[in-house]
Formats: C-alpha cells, sequence, structure tokens
C-alpha cells in the first residue's frame, strides 16, 4: 500500500516574480551569464542584500536565453531528508515535464519515502545528462537547511555535476560543501556583501526613481558615504533613514 506524503506546494518551486519597486541588477547577472564555467555559483550575504531577488532575475535571464531553471525555495520544514528529497525531485519535473525515469522515481517515493538520496540524485544526475538541455538547479535559502545527510548528497552531487547542469545556491552563511575544493578548481563564483551593496548609480536610481526624493548627485553620494554602501538594505527598507548618521 502507497504511504501518505504531504502535498507538494507547488510555489515553492517557482521562480519569484518580479517587484515592481526593485533595481535591477543587471551588472551581476552579467557577471552570472559570463561565469559559465563554474559549476557552483554562491550568493552569500546576510538578510536584506537581495540574494533571492538577484537569484530570481538571473533564472528570467536563463529562462529568456534557452537555459531551463530549476528553483527550490527551501524553507524550515525542508530541513530533513524525506520532504527535501520529495521536493528536489519534484523541482526536476516542474522544470523538465514528465520524463519517464523522473515520474518513475516519484512513483517510487511514494512507497518507498526513506530511500537514500544519492540513489535520487543518481537518477537526477542520469537524467539531466541524457537530456542534453543546459540546466541550473537553484536552491534559495539554504541556509535553513542542517541536516549532515543533506549536506552529504550535495556534495556528492557537486562532485558528479554532469556538464549540462550547474547549482547556484543562496544562503545567509557558507555550506558546509566542498568550496575550497571548487574554489581551488576555479569551478565556483562567489557573490557576497560587497557585490551586492548598491553601486552608485544604483542607489541614485532608488532615491530618485522609487523614492522620488530628486537628490543632487552630490546628496546621492553623501548618502551612500553615510550607509557605507548599504546596498540592497536600502532597496528593502531595512535600514533606509535620513536621519543622523550613527
Amino acid at each position: 500500500m502507497d504511504l501518505p506524503i504531504s502535498p507538494i506546494v507547488l510555489t515553492k518551486l517557482r521562480v519569484p516574480a518580479a517587484r515592481e519597486r526593485m533595481i535591477s541588477r543587471a551588472r551581476l547577472v552579467d557577471l552570472l551569464n559570463a561565469e559559465n564555467d563554474a559549476s557552483l555559483v554562491l550568493v552569500c550575504a546576510p538578510a536584506g542584500y537581495g540574494k533571492t531577488t538577484l537569484l530570481a532575475e538571473w533564472a528570467q535571464s536563463l529562462t529568456k536565453n534557452g537555459t531551463t531553471v530549476i528553483w527550490y525555495s527551501l524553507d524550515p520544514g525542508d530541513d530533513d531528508p524525506i520532504p527535501f528529497r520529495a521536493y528536489l525531485i519534484a523541482s526536476f519535473i516542474q522544470a523538465l515535464g514528465p520524463i519517464p525515469e523522473l515520474a518513475q522515481l516519484a512513483q517510487l517515493l511514494r512507497t518507498a519515502p526513506e530511500m537514500d538520496l544519492k540513489y535520487v540524485l543518481t537518477t537526477l544526475i542520469n537524467t539531466i545528462l541524457s537530456s542534453e538541455r543546459e540546466c541550473v538547479l537553484i536552491l534559495d535559502d539554504y541556509h535553513l537547511i542542517s541536516v549532515p545527510a543533506i549536506h552529504s548528497a550535495l556534495a556528492y552531487l557537486c562532485e558528479h555535476l554532469p556538464e549540462n547542469l550547474r547549482i547556484a545556491i543562496g544562503s545567509r552563511s557558507d555550506p558546509p560543501l566542498p568550496l575550497a575544493r571548487l574554489r581551488a578548481r576555479g569551478q565556483m563564483l562567489e557573490i557576497r556583501t560587497i557585490s551586492l551593496r548598491f553601486k552608485i548609480d544604483e542607489t541614485a536610481r532608488f532615491l530618485n526613481d522609487l523614492m522620488q526624493l530628486n537628490l543632487s548627485p552630490e546628496g546621492v553620494a553623501a548618502l551612500e558615504e553615510r550607509t557605507e554602501g548599504l546596498g540592497y538594505r536600502l532597496a528593502t527598507g531595512r535600514a533606509f533613514s535620513l536621519g543622523p548618521s550613527r
């Protein structure tokens, strides 16, 4: 008899829609598109720096260019191998369509929900390889994962990636993966806080186009200096203030 499994929340597997009050991060999207040799992309910064927004903008760019985006937004309930593998399989099916190997894997999961994660990943790797489609797997909010079995499985995936699959991770902290080895091989692109901070032209567009403050270039530069290149936190309103600096 099939074992009951929780229903899949499909919104977790869809690229977030662009917000109206958003400054495009074209320079970072261009960087992500240019670094095709990076098998792992790590976007790592504290809350409020626009990691999800950047990854979503990049995902939309990838889709326009014919790359298949496999999106998985993690939440605290995914910090368990059973829901993680279910959502991971579902994310591949959502992106690639009803491929027989994936349909069989999903059916097997219903009868054996505790199947080994490496078995799941081996099937997913082989499916991507045989599809010959350029794919990017985006795992957002990966800092919510703490279970060693999931980290081990993702490390296994990083070590056995087919040439037509890349991984992108959005996280508030470095994931416990073989980052040093990937960095030494030149296989990792890192976008961190310093890169996510607004440049002066982005700050000006936010303040004048979105906030409609009509500041002079000197006023924009002064605020940029006072906030130390506060970056995407300006756009989220987390630390925006015209009051005295502290």
